[in-house]
């Protein structure tokens, strides 16, 4: 059996007072695991595109990628979609 890991991305920024999040949540099976941080005085893109580098941390300091046969890593962000695929 295929063991597969799918990971959700996502970060936000609001203007009003300067305050952005970012994290992810991992989904195999049953198990999930998610991680959320914050920061001050920061943009929309780069919550995006830290969310991702938080998830390939993941993947990289627990050794993800020897439990799992696939790991798809999901984002919103079409800037940091289009800066790994196409730029």
């Amino acid at each position: 059996m295929i063991e597969k890991l799918e990971i959700y991305t996502d970060g936000s920024y609001r203007p009003s007072d300067d305050f952005g999040a970012y994290g992810f949540i991992a989904i195999s099976g049953d198990r999930k695991i998610s991680q959320v941080w914050t920061k001050e005085k920061t943009t929309n893109n780069v919550m995006e595109i830290m969310a991702v580098y938080a998830a390939l941390l993941f993947i990289k300091d627990h050794e993800i990628d020897q439990e799992f046969d696939v790991i798809h890593i999901f984002c919103d962000s079409s800037y940091v979609v289009n800066s790994t695929t196409l730029w």
